[in-house]
Order: structure tokens, then C-alpha cells, then sequence
């Protein structure tokens, strides 16, 4: 954390980084106390990327993209205090995660989320059948 604070990142107490982080732009980047980053969580902040304090959590392997197309979708992401955002989770440029939401794990977030929101991926179950084709004679 020494060296992201060297490169201009805003990181409040009792912040824990895990091993294999990437952080595209620290100078972007504001965390706040006690909020935890995951292993091989991928933040890829060219715009702004705020996350919350007070036990906010980025699980492993998740994607941060603020500015993963430069010019088109460069956005700000803000993830507010309390906020859970589980493993394999890609936040799209310009989303709000709202106070104390939760967003499951394999979701991708792509609009805001309110406070309290449970976000849930995909369901275990089909949502739709498929027609059935039927045979040309």
C-alpha cells in the first residue's frame, strides 16, 4: 500500500489489499477505511474509481472498469460504504453500487444499484424455453 500511496492513491486505515492486485491508475483511486480488496482483483480506474469505507469488499478476481474503452466509456465507478461485491464480478464503467448493497458472485453490473439491493447473477434455473424447430420435408 506503501507504493500505491506514492503514486497518489487515497487509502484510509486499515485498508487490506490482498496479494495480486492491479490497479491501472493509483492516482485515481480512493478507498476508504477499513474496506477490503481481494486477490487478483483487476481495477482498471483511466477515470476514477471511489470505493467505500467501513467493511466494503471487492471479492477475488473481479474486474473494476472505469475506463476499459478510452474516449467511449470512460466513467467513474463508486462503490459506496458497506457495499459487498462478491467473487468474478465486472462493475461496467459509470456504475453506482448503492450503501449496504450486495452483488452476487459471476453478476455483471452494467447500471446502478440501489442501497440495500441484492444483485443476483444468473439463475440456476432456464428462464425461457427455446422453440422447437420443426423439420422442412
Amino acid at each position: 500500500m506503501v507504493l500505491l500511496r506514492l503514486f497518489g492513491a487515497r487509502i484510509g486505515e486499515g485498508v487490506v489489499i490482498k496479494p495480486a492486485v492491479r490497479i491501472g491508475c493509483p492516482w485515481l483511486l480512493s478507498i476508504g477505511h477499513h474496506s477490503w480488496i481481494g486477490e487478483g482483483v483487476r481495477i482498471d480506474n483511466s477515470v476514477g474509481v471511489t470505493i467505500g469505507a467501513n467493511g466494503t469488499c471487492l471479492a477475488t478476481t473481479g474486474a473494476v472498469e472505469a475506463g476499459s474503452v478510452p474516449g467511449a466509456f470512460e466513467r467513474p465507478i463508486l462503490i459506496e460504504d458497506g457495499a459487498r461485491v462478491a467473487a468474478c464480478v465486472v462493475l461496467a464503467p459509470g456504475v453506482r453500487i448503492g450503501r449496504d448493497a450486495v452483488v452476487t458472485r459471476s453478476s455483471v453490473v452494467t447500471h446502478d444499484v440501489p442501497m440495500r439491493a441484492v444483485v443476483i447473477a444468473a439463475a440456476d434455473r432456464p428462464s425461457e424455453r427455446r422453440l422447437q424447430r420443426r423439420a422442412l420435408v
